[in-house]
């Protein structure tokens, strides 16, 4: 596995999905960045199990991933305490629930970006 690897960019693979996250999750452990932005098929459970496996995030663009949604923010706020950095642009079904879930509990964030998403 790659149990080492702590900055991950698979931006705008389009075929990328939950699975894969998982696998990620699984045996990445020490991830600190992870972009993902333009993953299509990306979908809430993927990204709790990220949240859960890659607990040491530090750094997360999810953007242009359209099906992430509140309950995806959520898990990785709750989970990923030592996030700092944020962006979820263009995802529509981002709203304010979303963004109360990371200002309640990413007490670390220190860059959020979330452009034209429905907030």
């Amino acid at each position: 596995g790659c149990r080492l690897l702590t900055h991950l960019r698979i931006g705008d693979c389009k075929r990328l999905s939950d699975e894969g996250l998982e696998v990620v999750a699984q045996y990445c452990p020490e991830l600190c960045e992870l972009a993902i932005f333009g993953c299509e098929g990306v979908t809430p459970q993927g990204l709790l199990a990220i949240a859960q496996g890659c607990n040491r995030l530090t750094h997360l663009d999810v953007s242009c991933c359209h099906q992430v949604t509140d309950k995806a923010l959520h898990a990785l706020a709750t989970h990923c305490a030592g996030l700092t950095q944020f962006s979820a642009r263009d995802c529509s079904k981002v709203t304010d629930n979303g963004l109360i879930s990371l200002a309640k509990c990413a007490s670390r964030l220190t860059s959020l970006d979330v452009s034209w998403c429905t907030v």
